[in-house]
C-alpha cells in the first residue's frame, strides 16, 4: 500500500517536471518550438513596429512645427541675443548658393522649440556639474568678513575723491526670497568670500601675465555685485556675507605687480546715491559702468569722456529683470527699472560672430523697445557672444583693445569705443579664441579682465580664463 502511494506521489511530481516532459511523437516537440519562435519574432516586430512609429510621428511633428512662422522666437532670452532674420531673396544670393546658407542658419536659429533644447541642455551639463556665469550667491558658502580676509599687501589706493557726494548707503533690513535679499523694494545678490578659490584665480591670473609680459598691458577689473557697493557694513554682517571690497583686494593683492589693476569698489560705494545699479536685475547700469570705466582711463593714464557729451541716448522704461524673474516678488514689480543707454560717438555699429562661426551685424547701442521687459539688458552690445567688434574708423592709430567679459562687460564696453580703433571683446564661455590668436590676428595692444566678482570665486570661469589666456 505504501509503495502504490510513493508511485503515485512519483507520477504526479512528473507532471510538473517540465525538464522531463517529451512529447510522443517527436515532431510535435518542434512544433512547438516554431510556434515559440514564431511568437517572440511577431512580438519582437511588434514593438521594432511601435518604435519606427513614434519616431515617423515625432518627425512629421518637428516638421510640422519648424514650419510653423509665427512661432518662430526673434530673440533667445536664454543666450540674451537677437536671433538671425529670413534673408533677403535675390538672384545673386540664389545663383552663387549665399541665399540658401542664410536660409540655412536662419532655419536653424529661430526654430521654435531651440529655447527649450538649448534650456534641457544647460540643464544636464548642471546635473554633471558644468555651470557658467553664477548670478546669486550660492549656499553652503563660508562667508568671511572684512578683518577676516587677509591681505598681505593691498594694491594701489586711489586718492580720496574731494567731491562731497550724497551717501545712497542702505541700512535698512529687508528679506530674502530665495537666493535674493530684497530691501527697500530692490534686489541685492549676496556674496562669500572663498579663500582658496581666490587664491586660485588670482594665481591664474599671475600665469596668463607671464605668457603675454612685455607683449601686452594687462589690465584685472573685479566688478562687486549690488550689495558690495550698496549695503551698509552692519546689514552685510547681519546676513552673513563677505566685504567686497576687502575680497577685491586680497586678490589684487596677490597678483603680479606688473598686472595693472582697476579697482571700482570704493568708486562705487562713493557714488552709490546715484542710479549705478538696477533694482531688480543682478546687472549694473550704463551709470555704473561709465565710474567703472573712468578709473580703467586714470589707470592707463587717458582722459576719459564727460557722460555730458554723449547726447544720443536711448531709454526703455519698465525693465523687470533677473532678480524680479528669480523670485516673482512684489516689490520689485512695483519698482521697475528704466535702461538708460549711451551711444558711442566713434561708430554704433558691431559685429558679432557666434559659436559656429556665423556672423551677425548689431549696434553697440541697440532698440530693443520691440523685446520682453525682461531683456531690455540685450540694449549693450546685444548680449553675449564668443566674439564682437566695432571699428572706429574716427581714429586710425592701429590701437587695439581685448575685453574678456561676462555680462557686465556689456554695458562696459560702448564706453571704450572712442578711445581705440578696434574694440574686440569675447565671452569665455562661448568663444575658442585665445589671446595670442588675437594678437597675432588683430594686433591687440591692451588686455582687460573685466571680472564680476562670482567669477574670482568659481573654478569655471577662471579656468577659462585660463584657457583663453593662452
Amino acid at each position: 500500500m505504501e509503495d502504490k502511494n510513493n508511485d503515485t506521489k512519483e507520477n504526479n511530481l512528473k507532471v510538473f517536471d517540465t525538464d522531463n516532459i517529451r512529447p510522443e511523437n517527436p515532431l510535435e516537440g518542434e512544433t512547438i518550438n516554431v510556434n515559440v519562435k514564431n511568437n517572440k519574432q511577431r512580438s519582437s516586430d511588434t514593438i521594432q513596429g511601435f518604435k519606427l512609429l513614434v519616431f515617423a510621428v515625432t518627425l512629421v511633428a518637428f516638421c510640422v512645427i519648424g514650419m510653423l512662422m509665427y512661432l518662430r522666437p526673434q530673440i533667445s532670452i536664454l543666450e540674451k541675443r537677437k536671433l538671425a532674420e529670413f534673408p533677403e531673396v535675390t538672384f545673386v544670393g540664389v545663383w552663387n548658393g549665399s541665399f540658401f546658407k542664410e536660409l540655412d542658419i536662419w532655419y536653424s536659429d529661430t526654430y521654435p522649440l531651440r529655447e527649450e533644447m538649448i534650456a534641457a541642455d544647460k540643464k544636464v551639463e548642471e546635473t554633471y556639474g558644468i555651470r557658467g556665469e553664477q548670478i546669486y550667491a550660492g549656499s553652503g558658502t563660508t562667508a568671511l568678513k572684512a578683518d577676516e580676509i587677509k591681505i598681505t599687501e593691498k594694491a594701489d589706493e586711489k586718492e580720496e575723491s574731494e567731491e562731497n557726494l550724497p551717501d545712497g548707503t542702505v541700512r535698512a533690513l529687508g528679506e530674502m526670497h530665495g537666493p535674493i535679499y530684497i530691501a527697500e523694494n530692490k534686489g541685492y545678490g549676496l556674496y562669500g568670500f572663498l579663500e582658496d578659490k581666490n587664491l586660485e584665480f588670482a594665481q591664474t591670473m599671475n600665469n596668463i601675465y607671464s605668457r603675454f609680459k612685455g607683449v601686452v598691458d594687462m589690465y584685472v577689473m573685479i566688478i562687486p555685485n549690488s550689495s558690495g557697493a550698496m549695503l551698509d557694513k552692519s546689514v552685510l554682517e547681519y546676513l552673513g556675507t563677505s566685504d567686497e571690497y576687502a575680497a577685491a583686494q586680497f586678490d589684487y593683492s596677490k597678483m603680479d605687480a606688473g598686472i595693472k589693476k582697476v579697482e571700482v569698489v570704493q568708486t562705487l560705494r562713493k557714488h552709490n546715491a546715484e542710479y549705478i545699479y538696477f533694482h531688480t536685475d543682478h546687472h549694473w547700469t550704463a551709470l555704473g559702468a561709465y565710474y567703472a570705466y573712468r578709473e580703467f582711463c586714470k589707470v592707463k593714464g587717458i582722459t576719459p569722456h564727460d557722460i555730458k557729451d554723449y547726447t544720443e541716448t536711448m531709454t526703455f522704461q519698465n525693465f523687470l529683470g533677473t532678480f524680479y524673474t528669480e523670485s516673482q516678488s512684489g516689490e520689485l514689480a512695483a519698482n521697475p527699472d528704466t535702461v538708460i543707454a549711451y551711444v558711442p560717438k566713434g561708430t554704433n555699429k558691431i559685429t558679432t560672430i557666434n559659436e559656429k562661426d556665423e556672423k551677425f551685424e548689431y549696434n553697440v547701442i541697440n532698440d530693443v523697445s520691440d523685446f520682453p521687459n525682461s531683456e531690455y539688458y540685450m540694449t549693450f552690445v546685444m548680449g553675449d557672444a564668443a566674439l564682437s567688434y566695432a571699428h572706429n574708423e574716427t581714429i586710425h592709430d592701429g590701437s587695439a583693445l581685448l575685453v574678456i567679459k561676462d555680462s557686465f562687460g556689456n554695458a562696459l564696453i560702448p564706453w571704450f569705443i572712442d578711445h581705440y580703433e578696434y574694440v574686440y571683446w569675447i565671452d569665455p564661455r562661448y568663444t575658442k579664441n585665445t589671446i595670442s590668436q588675437m594678437i597675432r590676428d588683430y594686433g591687440i595692444k591692451d588686455v582687460l579682465y573685466e571680472v564680476q566678482i562670482y567669477s574670482a570665486s568659481n573654478p569655471y570661469m577662471y579656468n577659462k580664463y585660463d584657457t583663453i589666456g593662452r
